[in-house]
C-alpha cells in the first residue's frame, strides 16, 4: 500500500509547527516540514490582496506530496498557489482562518473561537498539538504523575516574545506566581526541607541513666527563625530542644534544627500574613514529621521507649503572641 506524505507548510514558530505536525500524526501521514519566508515587499501585504503565484516565496521548494498541511498567515498563498498548479493531484489542508475564500482549500481546521462555518470546515476545541497519549503515558515518570495519587495538575503555557509584545524574566515569574496562587490553596509551597543540624551528648553512662530517670522532668522547646532569599523564598529554622531545667541533675543535650525553604506564591501578601505562616501555619504542616524524625533518633541514642508529651499547639502559641 502507498504510503502518504504530508507537506507542512509554516514560518518555523513552533506554535504553527505543533499544528501541522500534530495533524499529520492524527492522520497516521509521514511528512517532511517547509519553512516559508516570503520576499520582502510580500510581507507587507495580507493574504486576501496577494497575488496566487509560487514566486512569492523567497526560496522555491519542490511539492512531491499527495496532502499540503498550512498554518499561519505567509503559508496561505503557497498552499493555494500549489492547488493550483497541481488541482486533485493534491490535497489541502489549513488550519486556522486564512482570511481568504474558504474555496482555494480541500478542508479548512479551525477552532471553535473563530467561528468558521462552511461545508469543508472542522471546528476543534482548542488548537491542535503533536503531543499524544502514548507519549503523555511514555515520559508520566518525568512529569511526576502518578495514577494512583489523582494529583491535579495544571499546565501553563507562554508563548514566546513577538513582534506584538515582549516581556522580561521577572515578568514572567509575576505571572507564573499569579496563576500558582489561583490553584494552590495555601499561599506558599515548600520546596525542600531538610535537617541542619542536630545535637545529641550524653557524657557517660551515668548520665544515661540519669536521663532515662527523670525523662518526665523534660520537656521540649521550640525557637523559629526565618531569613529571606532570591525570588521570594524564605528559609525557615525550626529548632526544637528536649530539655530538663534541673540545672543539679546530670543531663543530656538533645536538639534538632530543621530548616524549611518556601516559596511565596501571593506576591502581595501582607506582613502579618506571611508572619503567620512562617509562625504558625507551615510549624503545623512540618511538625508532626518533624517530630516523629527526632523521636526516632533520640530512641537509637539510648532512649528506646522515649514517648515526647503534650503536642506543641502552634495556634494557640500565635494567637497568645498576638496579645
Amino acid at each position: 500500500m502507498l504510503e502518504l506524505k504530508a507537506l507542512l507548510l509554516t514560518q518555523g514558530m513552533h506554535g504553527m509547527v505543533s499544528q501541522v505536525e500534530g495533524l499529520a500524526k492524527a492522520l497516521n501521514l509521514s511528512y517532511k516540514h517547509q519553512k516559508i519566508e516570503l520576499k520582502p515587499i510580500w510581507n507587507l501585504f495580507p493574504p486576501k490582496i496577494s497575488p496566487i503565484s509560487e514566486n512569492l516565496v523567497k526560496n522555491r521548494f519542490v511539492c512531491d506530496c499527495k496532502v499540503i498541511i498550512s498554518c499561519g498567515r505567509k503559508s496561505v498563498i503557497p498552499s493555494i498557489a500549489l492547488k493550483k498548479r497541481l488541482g486533485d493531484q493534491i490535497f489541502n489542508i489549513h488550519i486556522q482562518d486564512p482570511k481568504v475564500s474558504f474555496k482555494h482549500f480541500d478542508l479548512i481546521i479551525s477552532p471553535q473561537h473563530d467561528n468558521l462555518r462552511g461545508e469543508n470546515i472542522i471546528n476543534t476545541t482548542g488548537a491542535i498539538h503533536y503531543l499524544t497519549k502514548k507519549e503523555i503515558n511514555d515520559y508520566s515518570k518525568y512529569l511526576g504523575i502518578e495514577k494512583d495519587k489523582r494529583k491535579e495538575l495544571v499546565a501553563f503555557i507562554i508563548g514566546g516574545p513577538n513582534k506584538y509584545y515582549k516581556y522580561s524574566e521577572k515578568q514572567i515569574h509575576d505571572l507564573f506566581n499569579k496563576v500558582k496562587t489561583l490553584f494552590t490553596p495555601d499561599k506558599y509551597k515548600i520546596i525542600v526541607s531538610y535537617i541542619q543540624d542536630l545535637s545529641v551528648e550524653i557524657p557517660s553512662p551515668e548520665t544515661l541513666v540519669t536521663v532515662r530517670n527523670t525523662i518526665p522532668e523534660y520537656k521540649m522547646k521550640v525557637n523559629i527563625n526565618s531569613k529571606p532569599l532570591k525570588r521570594k523564598m524564605i528559609e525557615v529554622l525550626t529548632t526544637l530542644t528536649y530539655e530538663n531545667e534541673n540545672k543539679k541533675k546530670a543531663k543530656g543535650i538533645f536538639q534538632i534544627k530543621y530548616a524549611t525553604v518556601i516559596d511565596i506564591l501571593d506576591l502581595e501578601i501582607k506582613k502579618d500574613e506571611l508572619e503567620k505562616i512562617v509562625l504558625c501555619d507551615l510549624q503545623i504542616k512540618i511538625y508532626p514529621e518533624l517530630e516523629k524524625k527526632f523521636l526516632t533518633i533520640l530512641r537509637e541514642a539510648g532512649l528506646p521507649d522515649l514517648k515526647f508529651g503534650k503536642k506543641i499547639d502552634f495556634e494557640s502559641l500565635y494567637k497568645a503572641r498576638l496579645n
